[in-house]
Formats: C-alpha cells, sequence, structure tokens
C-alpha cells in the first residue's frame, strides 16, 4: 500500500480473483483501486484484432491459424497476441 500511495505513476494490477487480493488487509488497498471487470473476448474481435496486427507487422498468416489462436486463448486477448507474436516472431507468413 505504501508504493501505491507514494508513487506518482499510476499502477496497475490484474487478477483473476480480486477477493484474494483484498481480503484481510487488503481494505485499503481495495478503496484506493478503480475497478474495471474485463470479460473474455469473443472468437471473431480476436480474430479481428489479430488480422490487424499482421497487417501492421507486415506478417501474411493463415486464416485457420488465427481461428485456432482465437479458440485456444479462451477469450484471452493477451493470450492471443503472445501466441500469434511466438509462432510469428522472424517469419513473414505462417501457415
Amino acid at each position: 500500500m505504501k508504493t501505491v500511495r507514494i508513487t506518482q505513476q499510476p499502477v496497475i494490477l490484474i487478477v483473476n480473483d480480486d477477493y484474494q487480493l483484498f481480503k484481510g488487509s487488503g481494505a485499503e488497498l481495495k478503496r484506493s483501486c478503480l475497478h474495471l471487470r474485463m470479460y473474455p473476448a469473443k472468437p471473431a474481435e480476436i480474430i479481428q484484432l489479430l488480422k490487424r496486427i499482421c497487417i501492421k507487422e507486415q506478417v501474411k498468416v493463415d486464416a485457420k491459424v488465427l481461428f485456432s489462436i482465437s479458440e485456444t486463448s479462451e477469450g484471452d486477448i493477451r493470450s492471443a497476441i503472445l501466441h500469434l507474436q511466438s509462432i510469428s516472431m522472424n517469419k513473414k507468413k505462417v501457415t
């Protein structure tokens, strides 16, 4: 809590279970936070995002690959982006 109180920079906490973070002595931290609930993205939304990333990065990725990434990420955009990054590293085409 001391770090959150004295820092001049925003602090972002990403948790799967905020109850575990705030239970017990975490009440002060809870009062200091803005809570944003995130919901899983739809596969179509993930595919569209990945397509935009591929265009910007000038990487051609087969549609089946993007679909597979969107399914395995289970709505987690961060996971989908990391997966795309790992399979396309140093490549211009992914099939």
